[in-house]
């Protein structure tokens, strides 16, 4: 059970970056970098916002996969679930 879980997890990453790159006219490995540039930025949080609502990723391990802390991906997550009720 455990090894589907993992499975369906990875799977869910990847279909999350690809997601986030493609709305954004991006590449997965500008989404994974530190930059601030608005359409990366959002691109980024998109991603994580996936992963909390439909992976259930907690936010500490969602920050590790990008390399940031858990509060920045709490940051992320809120702006883009108060985004879609604009």
């Amino acid at each position: 059970m455990k090894f589907a879980r993992n499975v369906l997890v990875t799977l869910s990453l990847a279909l999350a970056f690809s997601f986030a790159a493609c709305v954004n006219k991006g590449d997965i490995d500008e989404i994974k970098k530190k930059t601030r540039r608005a359409n990366i930025a959002m691109a980024r949080q998109v991603a994580m916002y996936i992963m909390r609502t439909n992976v259930g990723l907690s936010f500490p391990s969602i920050g590790r996969h990008f390399g940031l802390d858990h509060t920045t991906v709490i940051h992320g997550c809120n702006k883009i679930s108060f985004k879609r009720f604009i």
